[in-house]
């Protein structure tokens, strides 16, 4: 790729890698349609890369503008998380106006900071909801993390809810499930 176009930033490289990628194993049940409309699996994410095409697609691929972030303001929820699959859900509106006043044109990764106590971490897991109905399982049951500290300013990323639209707007909901 950077051979045929040496101009090539990082972010280009990942668009060009999901512009290009080849689903791989479609029976696995956890292949979903994104906003964008490619299909995601939170084991093989995007697909595979295909060697020919990304380096075709290099050719006139448009640079992508300087990256720009939105930090939102920190939520604190301050509640027990409750056993079962109801959880505990937060919410994060990001409205069109804020996105435009931060420079973003679409949205690309999101990542979660977030602590939560928890007497077994391997108990929780945390999905990211965006309000197009696409949820991306960023921390998942682990039986065997036995763990009593919780998550402690851990972060998490996603890149499934990659939207390529100016003037999002989004919102982010966590749901902590405690089994």
């Amino acid at each position: 790729m950077l051979s045929v176009r040496p101009d090539l930033t990082w972010r280009d490289m990942q668009y060009l890698a999901l512009k290009t990628a080849v689903p791989i194993n479609m029976e696995d049940p956890d292949w979903k349609p994104t906003a964008i409309g490619k299909k995601f699996n939170h084991k093989y994410g995007y697909g595979k890369i295909d060697a020919w095409a990304i380096v075709h697609a290099a050719e006139d691929h448009e640079l992508v503008k300087p990256q720009a972030w939105y930090n939102s303001p920190v939520v604190a929820v301050n509640a027990a998380i409750p056993e079962g699959t109801q959880g505990l859900q937060t919410q994060i509106k990001i409205t069109a106006e804020e996105a435009k006043n931060a420079n973003l044109g679409r949205l690309e990764h999101v990542t979660v900071t977030m602590n939560a106590a928890h007497g077994q971490r391997g108990d929780m897991s945390v999905d990211l909801i965006s309000p197009k109905g696409i949820v991306s399982h960023i921390a998942t049951t682990r039986k065997p993390d036995t763990s009593k500290n919780g998550y402690k300013d851990w972060t998490f990323m996603s890149v499934k809810h990659w939207y390529d639209s100016p003037g999002i707007y989004f919102f982010v909901q966590t749901k902590l499930i405690r089994t």
